[in-house]
């Protein structure tokens, strides 16, 4: 419940008033440090829409988990400046705990413009032993926005022909592991929002439209995340939208910070997982179901 922690997975301020001090910075072990479990803090929603605090308790080959987080680094030389095409965020509270309570917060591997990914590999083979619930007590069905101005463009037969190319190739763009859950993401908030003109008499404030909000839980969120990863391209299209949703994928961890955006009527298209795909039937009707 460190304000470090708590804030960067719930986004507010911290829980318990009297709880103001932050956990200790990501680093390396302490000597002779021989681990026996991890403990991970992740964000829940209960079945109610309170969103919870959870304390994880995981345990099985610790050490290969320590292994994958004592390697080096690899990082661009000091002179040279790069722009990378996306924000990779670690797990947020993350611990390895020794047998007598001892535990440290590991520093995670980088690599240019990113995270190594082994570690968050190693740590999925760890089975959960016990779990706390800290309910926060507030409701999660808030009010949403979305972008004023959409990030679809009229896909001709030559983006397609490029796009099956590149993906059946192995050349495909496609967002890193720790970027974008697919079968490992967290509970959804879905935000649906209609197209606005500008001329209307919509409130549109600093380029966003107001909509609604719902959520999945996470056994759905994962299903329908699964079947937007595994879609095929999207057929050459034109036909504008006039409905779209929007989810942030994140781990329970708060690791992930990967946007999807899809089309709810025109071409139904899928944004922000490499090329444009396909929305399928089944996912259409997930995003669309009255909850």
């Amino acid at each position: 419940m460190a304000e470090n922690i708590f804030t960067a997975l719930t986004g507010s301020g911290p829980w318990d008033p009297e709880i103001t001090a932050d956990a200790p910075t990501p680093g390396y072990p302490p000597r002779y440090f021989t681990p026996v479990e991890v403990l991970r803090c992740e964000r829940a929603l209960s079945d109610d829409n309170v969103l919870t605090l959870d304390s994880v308790r995981l345990r099985g080959d610790v050490d290969a988990a320590m292994d994958a987080f004592a390697v080096a680094s690899e990082r661009y030389a000091g002179h040279v400046t790069v722009s990378c095409a996306y924000s990779v965020e670690a797990p947020v509270g993350l611990w390895f705990v020794d047998g007598s309570g001892r535990a440290f917060r590991p520093a995670w591997p980088a690599v240019p413009c990113g995270l190594q990914d082994e570690p968050l590999r190693a740590l999925s083979e760890l089975e959960e032993v016990s779990r706390t619930v800290h309910p926060l007590g507030y409701d999660y069905s808030t009010t949403c926005t979305g972008p004023a101005t959409g990030e679809f463009f009229d896909t001709t037969a030559e983006y397609v022909d490029h796009a099956i190319e590149a993906e059946a190739n192995g050349t495909a763009s496609f967002p890193p592991t720790l970027v974008m859950p697919t079968d490992d993401v967290g509970f959804l908030r879905i935000c649906t929002y209609p197209v606005v003109d500008i001329a209307s008499a919509l409130p549109v404030e600093i380029g966003t439209v107001p909509g609604s909000s719902a959520n999945l839980d996470r056994p759905s969120s994962i299903e329908l995340i699964v079947d937007l990863a595994a879609a095929p391209i999207a057929q050459p299209c034109s036909a504008p939208a006039t409905r779209f949703a929007h989810a942030d994928l994140r781990r329970p961890d708060g690791s992930g910070t990967a946007r999807i955006t899809v089309e709810l009527d025109g071409c139904r298209r899928i944004a922000g997982m490499g090329s444009f795909r396909e929305l399928s039937a089944d996912a259409f009707e997930t995003l669309t179901r009255e909850r």
